[in-house]
């Protein structure tokens, strides 16, 4: 995900692991754990647009409408402590 600030993506991080699914995963013997409906808005506000920018394949701007996800996808490391795979908004 990019954004304009290493701040905003640590806010998002810190969102998603306060999510119950998320602490479900903690403790069960789930190994992935893929969050991809929680909206950019209840994370960075109703103006979250101005927060974020991503680019297509081609180099185009992504366009983030009203709606979009931050997908946030996890597995367990082999002592069992959940890392994070990747992160980014789904327009």
């Amino acid at each position: 995900m990019k954004n304009t600030s290493s701040l905003l993506y640590v806010r998002a991080y810190d969102e998603i692991i306060n999510d119950s699914r998320f602490a479900t995963f903690s403790g069960d013997a789930q190994k992935t754990l893929r969050i991809t409906d929680f909206p950019a808005s209840d994370i960075f506000g109703p103006n979250f647009q101005a927060r974020l920018k991503g680019y297509d394949r081609n180099g185009n701007p992504t366009v983030f409408g009203p709606n979009t996800k931050i997908v946030a996808i996890f597995k367990k490391a082999s002592d069992g402590t959940p890392e994070l795979l990747t992160m980014y908004p789904n327009p």
